[in-house]
């Protein structure tokens, strides 16, 4: 089952034209619903930036309980 992403969720951010054992980690700090209530981009914020980044280029790692 598909879930909404949530702040403090663990995920990997896919980058373009870098190997996927390249991508970054990134810990979700604030989410971005549309009109449907589902979450369309996230708040993230890796080692070296905070970024917006849409959802469908984030994979979830570990869910925040």
């Amino acid at each position: 089952m598909n879930r909404n992403f949530k702040v403090n969720d663990l995920v990997i951010v896919k980058t373009e034209n870098v190997a996927r054992n390249n991508w970054p980690l990134a810990r979700i700090t604030e989410t971005y619903e549309g009109k449907d209530c589902v979450v369309r981009s996230a708040k993230i914020k890796t080692p070296s930036s905070e970024l917006v980044r849409p959802a469908h280029l984030l994979c979830l790692l570990e869910a925040a309980t």
